[in-house]
């Protein structure tokens, strides 16, 4: 058919019929744009036609239907904390899903699929629980850099995925406070009279202070 003058009509609203010489494959773009919806299906059909009084050896060619999956834009974002007490622990120290989205739509468990990154596992005295995002602390953690990585996953269509990092710290910290308290009883003392103090040092944090010295300075 060299030289054949075909009508050209595409399936879709995206394109308008045209005549004239067929010589190349015309190209289909699908702009895909942020919304909330997740995975779908683009088709778009084409058909040539040819006019009438002309004979097409064969038209089981003549048309062509392409498929794409059009993924949702996800983001994962790494998450942190630090200065978390290995004594005494903590629940929800941090929640994974804060900064994630599903195309501009914050991520939870309706729209993705929460697990570890694959070949990952939770370090000793870290919990996270797959159900809420939540990360804690167990007690008496050891301080230290705790990380591990986590995966999100388009619910509609599991295999777009994105991964970020956890990273937690633990501290064990000193923490001293004095009180010094008059225990004489007369608290405006005459010249020559004994005075008597108190002096209590207490620690409030979860390691053991050593070495420690105490200096009182007597007006």
């Amino acid at each position: 058919m060299k030289n054949q003058i075909k009508t050209t009509s595409f399936n879709s609203s995206r394109f308008v019929s045209t005549t004239g010489m067929l010589t190349s494959a015309i190209p289909l773009m699908i702009l895909a744009t942020t919304s909330n919806a997740y995975a779908q299906t683009a088709d778009n059909s084409a058909t040539v036609t040819l006019p009438s009084g002309t004979t097409d050896t064969d038209t089981s060619n003549n048309s062509a239907t392409d498929s794409d999956t059009i993924f949702a834009n996800l983001i994962a974002t790494d998450d942190s904390v630090d200065g978390i007490d290995g004594l005494t622990g903590g629940s929800g120290v941090l929640n994974v899903f804060t900064g994630d989205s599903v195309n501009a739509t914050d991520a939870d468990n309706s729209n993705v699929i929460l697990s570890l990154a694959p070949g990952e596992v939770i370090p000793d005295g870290i919990t996270f629980d797959l159900s809420t995002g939540d990360v804690g602390v167990d007690p008496n953690t050891p301080a230290g850099t705790y990380t591990f990585d986590y995966q999100i996953c388009e619910v509609a269509n599991p295999t777009n995925c994105q991964i970020a990092t956890v990273v937690v710290e633990v501290v064990i910290e000193a923490d001293l406070v004095t009180a010094k308290t008059l225990t004489s009883g007369d608290a405006t003392p005459a010249e020559g009279d004994t005075v008597t103090f108190e002096i209590a040092v207490t620690n409030n944090g979860s390691a053991q202070a050593t070495g420690v010295s105490l200096t009182d300075l007597i007006p």
